[in-house]
């Protein structure tokens, strides 16, 4: 019998392309919540009983704001009427502190719920049809997090964690967990929620990927909910509006645009071409949109120089290893926490 799997759901009043619907709640929060219902409805139409989330309920840490958590508490006792045991895993965005714990889960409340666990320690999980699935919560250790791991491993069993995973996001230098160590720890499968891209860097390793896309940072990305049986996984793409980049007016088509997000940016564009490429994205029915292209300047006398064309994570990463006099510190473990305050601002930076 399969069950459903979800994850970073990062449910909050986000302000970004977002009004509020006739019940007042938060129209993108209300994609997100009816993403959640889709996978518990696909559970079902699958003979399954069971859906997983693999962390990141919510978005904002240590905070709960109430026109957020009473439409999810709502969205779940939905999903629960409909005969779905919902088991979620803590994910770093879900608590307060550096670790989890029943005190400092934000989900905590939604424990209430009969049909509803919510997973701050390690546990071992029988579903409905008797499979095993071991969830293990955020733990920032990397080293704790494989010890723990290990422990439990068993190669009739699934396992769900929230970890950085390498080879995941393209440009991000690695930093995380490496898929090859990750198969060898002796599971039968290995879903790991934290990054926001379906895919599968290794065989029976898997990012579990975002419900939706959430922000800037995810155009490109696979976003939505697994299905998963003894003997297979189904990933089903979410159908959210997207976050889209657009670069050039050529790319401008129903297919790329339609019922989505849009950021312009092209480049040395005059008001003609700018009007255009507006019109054009209204015609191929763009959901909304933002431009951020650079306007045509004169051209002055001058010598230019040439930079390499590299993202900031590598950026950072080099610099530590290159230049930072770390003394007694792990440069690495200095890189890895450079990279996730990199991640958390962008996050926030992008509302």
């Amino acid at each position: 019998m399969p069950y459903g799997l979800s994850s970073d759901q990062h449910a909050h009043e986000w302000s970004a392309f977002a009004t509020t619907n006739a019940d007042g709640v938060n129209t993108r929060l209300a994609i997100i919540l009816g993403e959640l219902e889709r996978s518990a409805d696909a559970v079902l139409a699958a003979g399954g009983k069971d859906l997983f989330l693999g962390g990141d309920l919510y978005h904002v840490r240590g905070k709960i704001d109430p026109e957020v958590q009473n439409p999810v508490i709502a969205c779940f006792k939905r999903i629960i009427a409909k005969g779905v045991s919902v088991w979620a895993l803590a994910g770093n965005h879900d608590l307060k502190g550096k670790h989890a714990s029943a005190l400092g889960n934000a989900m905590q409340a939604l424990d209430e719920l009969d049909g509803f666990t919510a997973v701050t320690n390690s546990t071992l999980i029988d579903t409905a049809d008797d499979e095993q699935v071991m969830m293990v919560p955020w733990i920032e250790d990397l080293n704790e997090l494989r010890e723990v791991c290990k422990a439990s491993a068993d190669p009739e069993r699934d396992l769900i964690i929230h970890a950085p995973l390498n080879g995941v996001i393209k440009g991000l230098p690695d930093h995380g967990l490496d898929p090859a160590e990750v198969k060898a720890w002796g599971y039968r499968r290995v879903f790991i929620g934290h990054y926001h891209h379906h895919q599968q860097p290794a065989p029976g390793v898997y990012s579990i990927g975002a419900t939706t896309h959430q922000t800037w940072s995810d155009p490109g990305t696979l976003a939505g909910f697994l299905i998963v049986d003894p003997t297979s996984v189904e990933f089903h793409e979410s159908l959210a509006p997207k976050f889209v980049n657009i670069d050039d007016v050529a790319e401008i088509d129903v297919d790329a645009v339609n019922g989505n997000y849009v950021r312009l940016r092209l480049k040395d564009a005059d008001a003609d071409t700018l009007t255009s490429a507006r019109e054009a994205l209204k015609q191929a029915g763009a959901l909304a949109w933002v431009d951020h292209s650079s306007k045509k300047r004169e051209v002055t006398r001058g010598q230019s120089t040439g930079t390499k064309n590299v993202t900031l994570e590598v950026s950072v990463a080099s610099y530590v290893a290159k230049h930072l006099d770390a003394g007694k510190l792990s440069k690495k473990r200095i890189a890895v926490d450079a990279l996730d305050v990199l991640r958390e601002a962008r996050m926030v930076g992008a509302e």
